[in-house]
């Protein structure tokens, strides 16, 4: 027996339709966004402060670059997230559903970089940076004489590494908002695009973005 056609048949086969190309080109949008954002990271375009000269120091032996959250860009992720009939695209350090889970540690020092960080150097702590810096330039202190030790200090006072205790230390909030509004005009021309293409039914390459201008 062929199935009574009705108006509120036809109108529930378009949402579902409407639904899946809405969910489809999200993904593709995300994964885009997922690259570019890494890409930022990479090269310091997300419009973040800049590492402070101490801790550029004391990281030189470690990482070539001069730019703030490097080592999260491996972890970037996205996810299209469903809210009953509306969808939620999602980029950044976090454990989308499906995919294998990040470190606690991973999770939380990209958090810490996001919000921004405050704590009241103690005398460990400056010892600490002391020991990193010297270590990060392969200096060992005994080794020095009066005058090289003298010229350390003074470079040690100008990075800020010989801070005081009780001296309060500030990282300031690097948000991954700043970059996505940023681009927020790119991207929504980009979704119009996809989700057009998506509801004629129409393919596009993994990379779309290289060969397509939105």
């Amino acid at each position: 027996m062929r199935e009574k056609f009705t108006e509120e048949s036809f109108a529930i086969a378009v949402n579902k339709m409407v639904l899946k190309a809405t969910q489809k080109s999200l993904k593709s949008l995300g994964y885009r966004l997922k690259v570019d954002m890494s890409n930022a990271i990479r090269t310091g375009q997300m419009g973040w402060a800049p590492i402070r000269a101490m801790t550029l120091a004391l990281r030189k032996r470690y990482r070539n670059t001069i730019f703030p959250g490097v080592y999260y860009a491996r972890f970037t992720r996205y996810a299209v997230l469903e809210e009953g009939t509306r969808f939620n695209l999602k980029v950044g350090v976090f454990n989308p559903p499906g995919l294998k889970s990040l470190g606690k540690s991973i999770i939380a020092g990209a958090g810490r970089l996001v919000r921004g960080w405050k704590t009241v150097a103690t005398e460990r702590t400056r010892k600490r940076l002391i020991a990193q810096f010297l270590g990060a330039k392969g200096i060992k202190w005994k080794d020095l004489s009066k005058e090289q030790k003298r010229q350390l200090r003074n470079k040690m006072r100008k990075l800020g590494l010989l801070v005081r205790t009780g001296t309060v230390m500030k990282a300031p909030p690097r948000p991954t908002d700043i970059y996505l509004k940023a681009t927020q005009n790119r991207t929504q021309n980009e979704f119009s695009y996809l989700l057009s293409k998506a509801l004629k039914g129409e393919k596009w390459p993994r990379q779309w973005w290289l060969e397509v201008k939105a």
